[in-house]
């Protein structure tokens, strides 16, 4: 892992955000103020997204911002001749720790739901096999699965956002929002 001395968007070699929870509380308000004049949320969404994320704060001092490609999906690998996996495409690298490419990969999966293709088995071998690769390093897989839990959270933000005003792809959108709203309220 390539360590960074911030987190967020990486300018100068540094992300923008000492503190991983707090640039998130931000990023989440300011993508659900852009939501609402066309999503319909739970009043209370923002801040039981807000309490999600608290539950991170107890693995605070473990969140070391590296760089991670957040993008990671089979449309941005290739294998080399030798076999070997090689993930293209960075230009949307950020300073976050190392666990969010797996949640990344495993939110991605997640939302495949929403078009009729998700299976948990899959979410459990992608799991397997990045924590075969790499190891648990500095973290329980309890705690592996509460980041995951919050990327999943996080990304169909992200995709909620996207797909209204990158795409306008309303129907797509409402698919998403069902889903993301099943991972904010799940605990």
């Amino acid at each position: 892992a390539i360590p960074l001395e911030r987190f967020g968007d990486i300018n100068n070699g540094k992300g923008e955000h000492e503190n991983y929870i707090e640039a998130n509380e931000r990023y989440v308000h300011s993508v659900l103020e852009k939501l609402k004049p066309v999503v319909t949320l739970p009043v209370d969404c923002e801040v039981k997204m807000v309490q999600e994320l608290g539950r991170l704060r107890a693995i605070e001092s473990k969140l070391k911002p590296v760089l991670v490609h957040t993008d990671a999906n089979p449309g941005n690998c290739i294998v080399t001749s030798e076999g070997e996996l090689v993930l293209i495409d960075w230009d949307n690298a950020r300073g976050l720790f190392w666990v969010q490419d797996l949640a990344y990969l495993t939110a991605t999966e997640k939302y495949r739901e929403a078009w009729g293709d998700f299976r948990e088995d899959r979410s459990d071998s992608i799991r397997a096999n990045f924590l075969a690769g790499h190891g648990l390093g500095e973290f329980t897989i309890e705690e592996i699965m509460l980041i995951e839990q919050w990327s999943h959270i996080i990304q169909g933000l992200n995709w909620l956002d996207y797909l209204h005003f990158m795409q306008g792809d309303l129907e797509e959108a409402s698919k998403v929002l069902e889903i993301f709203l099943t991972e904010v309220y799940k605990n």
